[in-house]
């Protein structure tokens, strides 16, 4: 089973086997302490096979591992009370 692994640029991390569920339906979730620009960072690791000509399945020897990362500009946000 795959797992992905997020580093926040913060100091926090996150490690489980939901992928994250995309931009519309989003599972993992950060909240910044401060604003400024984060790296953010995923990385993805699956066990895997092959085959070889009808042969096989044959076990890859080590995890696959596939990462990417970017800079996240995160802003500063307030809460306004309003009266009802």
């Amino acid at each position: 089973m795959p797992s992905w692994s997020w580093t926040f640029g913060d100091g926090a991390a996150w490690t489980g086997t939901d992928p994250g569920g995309g931009p519309s339906r989003p599972t993992v979730a950060h909240a910044y302490g401060r604003p400024g620009l984060m790296p953010v960072e995923v990385v993805v690791r699956w066990s895997a096979t092959y085959e070889v000509d009808g042969l096989g399945p044959f076990d890859v020897p080590e995890p696959v591992s596939q990462s990417a990362r970017m800079e996240v500009l995160v802003g500063e946000g307030r809460a306004v009370l309003i009266p009802r």
